[in-house]
């Protein structure tokens, strides 16, 4: 398999195995963050919003190590394949999870840090079944049978598992809890509770939608506080929605989604500051969606006039609104303009994306799909044990590997 994912997964291995050895001065604290569908023009777009507010993105403390590429077996990946590849080092069929192409189990790193005592967590802002985050406890040749993952969830013995509930969960929550999880569905219980291990199902409204409350951020932030112990853990973090926006091609719920991301990677980094010597952090995506790039100048104050997401828009019309309403709320688009471009038949997705492209380009952004494609995705790192700032044009991670070679 290319060299970026083993190195991707064998440093964070080498991290767990040797985690809290002071004579092998690894890391025993260890955040693994997954853009879902974020490439390198999310990252882009995100700095210069960034310099747009004048502040800095979390993405400025990182070190960039370099890209990697996510094909499955010559195939553009889904998030099944292009996940076990992160959390098994192996790469897979498009649809399967944690498994080889054969069907044969591979263990992943988060099943590994959890054999040499870590506590491990996974969240996301998505169902917890969902493939990604999935990726590091379930082994299933479909990500369709979402009751068999959601049993390998609460049978994986992990700490920690936060996401926007679970699809066809099935008699998965019972068995959880004759294995001692206790399920939480709100806010104000999960940041009360403290007895793990814990299922925490909770609301994660679109940052555009939302007017107020918690977030990925929150739930970082919580995670650590129950994660924290003497021999380490790990901690895995999803942006989920990233990729659903991207899919959509709505930059406005796009931004929004970046900026969640970018805070709760900000939350990694004030931890590890506190422990600096012990902790690793490292932040990718399983691939890129959309093909999104930046154009030129862009109209910030215009994307973020924009005052709800998709899902939002696809309530309004399925409530009864027309869509030359919803979309001149939305956009403020003229009358004129939407009849030709809402010219899809009855089918309001085709009609959503047409105007939702109509809009990246008055503001200075450009799609040239809805799907995933075989862009490589961006990788970086911070720890004080990878002190070097790398050229942005660093070929696949000599210096991770570099520093598996010189342990």
């Amino acid at each position: 398999m290319p060299r970026g994912y083993r190195v991707i997964v064998g440093i964070l291995i080498f991290a767990l195995i040797f985690g809290g050895s002071v004579a092998m001065s690894a890391p025993r604290f260890v955040f693994f963050f997954i853009g879902d569908g974020m490439g390198e023009g999310d990252v882009h777009f995100l700095e210069r919003y960034s310099r747009f507010r004048g502040v800095s993105s979390s993405f400025s403390a990182l070190s960039f190590v370099g890209t990697v590429g996510t094909l499955s077996g010559g195939e553009i990946p889904d998030s099944a394949s292009s996940g076990t590849a992160l959390a098994c080092g192996v790469k897979t069929r498009n649809g399967m999870l944690g498994v080889d192409p054969s069907g044969r189990i591979t263990p992943s790193l988060a099943e590994i840090a959890k054999k040499r005592n870590f506590r491990v967590g996974i969240i996301t802002n998505v169902a917890v079944n969902d493939a990604t985050p999935a990726s590091f406890y379930a082994h299933r040749s479909s990500r369709r049978d979402y009751q068999g993952i959601a049993l390998d969830m609460v049978e994986s013995g992990f700490d920690l598992l936060v996401g926007w509930g679970i699809a066809s969960p099935g008699d998965a929550l019972a068995v959880g809890a004759k294995r001692g999880y206790t399920v939480t569905r709100s806010w104000d219980d999960f940041l009360s509770r403290k007895d793990l291990p814990m299922v925490a199902l909770l609301s994660f409204p679109f940052h555009v939608d939302r007017k107020n409350g918690y977030t990925l951020q929150s739930a970082v932030r919580r995670g650590i506080e129950l994660l924290f112990n003497e021999r380490g853990f790990l901690l895995v973090v999803e942006g989920g929605k990233i990729d659903w926006c991207k899919h959509m091609n709505d930059v406005g719920s796009l931004l929004g989604e970046l900026l969640d991301f970018d805070e709760a990677i900000q939350e990694a980094l004030t931890f590890a500051k506190q422990y600096p010597q012990e902790t690793l952090v490292l932040v990718t995506a399983d691939h890129e969606t959309g093909e999104f790039e930046v154009d030129g100048e862009v109209d910030f104050p215009k994307i973020l006039g924009q005052p709800f997401s998709y899902q939002v828009f696809f309530d309004r019309v399925s409530a009864g609104a027309s869509l030359s309403e919803v979309a001149r709320e939305m956009w403020g688009f003229p009358e004129e303009l939407i009849p030709p471009l809402g010219g899809t038949g009855n089918d309001p997705n085709k009609a959503f994306i047409a105007l939702a492209r109509k809009f990246s380009q008055e503001v200075g952004v450009s799609w040239k799909t809805t799907g995933h494609t075989a862009e490589k995705v961006p990788v970086f790192v911070w720890g004080e044990q990878f002190p070097e700032k790398l050229h942005e044009n660093t070929d696949i991670f000599p210096f991770l590997r570099r520093f598996i070679d010189d342990h």
